[in-house]
């Protein structure tokens, strides 16, 4: 955001500055459109979906496959009192 915004005062008095604001602002969006594509479902809406086991696997990609235990408490722990997607 910092970046974006010292770019932008670079540009704000060059003649056609906006172009270059334009376009600094349109590539830090399409990396963040790619990371975005990379990061894992969220373990919580795909418990509310009843997808469990993909829940496991996503928590198990956040937290490292070999902390598989961790990820295992983690799911307890943050679902024990969630109320399932079928009493709605």
């Amino acid at each position: 955001m910092s970046a974006a915004n010292f770019v932008d005062g670079m540009f704000a008095t060059t003649p056609g500055g906006w172009r270059y604001m334009f376009g600094f602002a349109s590539l830090i969006a399409a990396m963040q459109l790619c990371g975005m594509a990379c990061m894992p479902r969220s373990p919580r809406w795909l418990l509310l979906q009843g997808r469990r086991d993909e829940a496991h696997a996503s928590l198990v990609r956040i937290y490292g496959g070999s902390q598989r235990r961790k990820a295992d408490h983690a799911h307890r722990d943050r679902h024990s009192n969630c109320v399932p997607a079928s009493d709605f």
